[in-house]
């Protein structure tokens, strides 16, 4: 995703405001928000302020009541992984950094501000409405595998479904995708395979801002291409890369900006097989000149 910025306001870091019953739940879902945001390069800004001394002064004193029914372990992970954000002039200066930016820090009910990220869910908000409404902003590198922009999303879908067949799950994406190949695809019929692939395809595409391109899918239908019966399309800067559901393998097929296919690949987007052009696109050029898709 599209690296951005985060302003955590004095309210945001002021422990005293949460409830007590709800503390080590709130820092705990704010310590994982920061790491997620840092792993994908946002960055954090703060003005001086009464709450971020008392913060720090407090951080070293685990028996302070400040720190009343938080858990060592959450001291300790703040002592050892937490620092000072980037100190800024006011909160004017913050509002002139560049987009996607918002506010964020501790959870609690009555924080003012609606646009506020103090979870993993709620980062993932921001960043999947600002991605929405930007379709053609996301960067190239910030792609897991080239594909995914949210490849946590892909591990919760995948996760789900093995849930649900009890399989045991493990910790890796790609260790995830191996395993949902290998004991669930791999033993449906047909029928069901196309009906499973069709279904969470599309829940990993929508999830990972991928739009459903009806118009081509139809145009492709029309020229007799058999291979490209669901469609979907992002465009990372001035090219669209294109993504279609596999109904044989229960895997999606993809096609970069001519429609010129690439490989098949697996729901992580790990490639199964090289390319073939017999799963190419043919129609993306009339596409995009018959629907100003340029």
């Amino acid at each position: 995703m599209k690296n951005g910025n985060i302003f955590i306001d004095k309210e945001g870091i002021d422990i005293c405001k949460i409830d007590i019953k709800k503390r080590n739940l709130v820092l705990r879902n704010y310590i994982d928000m920061r790491k997620r945001a840092l792993e994908n390069r946002d960055k954090f800004f703060f003005v001086k302020g009464k709450e971020w001394d008392d913060f720090y002064n407090n951080i070293w004193s685990q028996d302070n009541p400040y720190w009343e029914n938080v858990e060592m372990t959450i001291i300790t992970s703040l002592q050892n992984d937490f620092c000072y954000p980037t100190m800024i002039g006011d909160v004017n200066e913050f509002n002139m950094k560049q987009d996607p930016k918002t506010h964020g820090g501790l959870g609690y009910d009555a924080h003012p501000l609606t646009d506020y990220v103090h979870n993993v869910v709620t980062w993932e908000d921001w960043h999947f409405r600002w991605n929405l409404q930007h379709p053609d902003e996301p960067e190239a590198d910030a792609l897991h595998n080239g594909i995914w922009l949210c490849p946590d999303r892909v591990s919760a879908i995948l996760c789900a479904k093995l849930k649900q067949a009890k399989i045991d799950v493990p910790t890796e994406l790609n260790e995830i995708c191996n395993v949902f190949h290998e004991q669930i695809m791999k033993h449906l019929d047909e029928r069901k395979r196309i009906s499973e692939a069709k279904r969470i395809g599309a829940a990993i595409c929508e999830a990972n801002y991928y739009h459903r391109e009806v118009e081509l899918e139809k145009l492709e239908t029309d020229h007799g291409n058999e291979h490209a019966e669901q469609i979907y399309s992002i465009k990372i800067g001035e090219n669209y890369q294109f993504l279609s559901i596999d109904k044989q393998h229960g895997m999606l097929e993809w096609c970069n900006d001519k429609g010129e296919h690439q490989m098949e690949i697996r729901f992580d987007g790990t490639k199964n097989k090289d390319g073939d052009k017999d799963h190419s696109l043919l129609c993306v050029a009339e596409w995009k000149r018959k629907y100003n898709k340029m």
